[in-house]
């Protein structure tokens, strides 16, 4: 007889409810980078495409955009749930 394995349920992240002061490391920072830069390029692509040039060049720009922030906004969770737990454990 097997046994259904028993899975530990996570508690979700904490609302944030004041003000955080962030400081980027190098990666946030060329994470951030290539997002501004990714966007820029989507809104001002380069003179000369034709056929479905634009349609790609637009696609690549979204999928680096995408990527960029997606792992930006993870960088700052995790560093929200890290001072959080910092001022907790400041508290008691």
């Amino acid at each position: 007889m097997t046994t259904a394995p028993k899975y530990t349920r996570a508690e979700p992240p904490a609302l944030l409810t004041e003000p955080l002061a962030v400081t980027l490391d190098a990666l946030d920072l060329d994470d951030l980078n290539e997002f501004r830069q990714a966007e820029h390029a989507l809104h001002y692509p380069p003179a000369g495409m034709f056929g479905r040039q634009p349609d790609e060049h637009r696609q690549l720009q979204i999928e680096r955009a995408r990527t960029a922030a997606l792992s930006l906004a993870r960088s700052l969770s995790e560093w929200a749930d890290a001072q959080r737990r910092a001022g907790l454990a400041d508290a008691e």
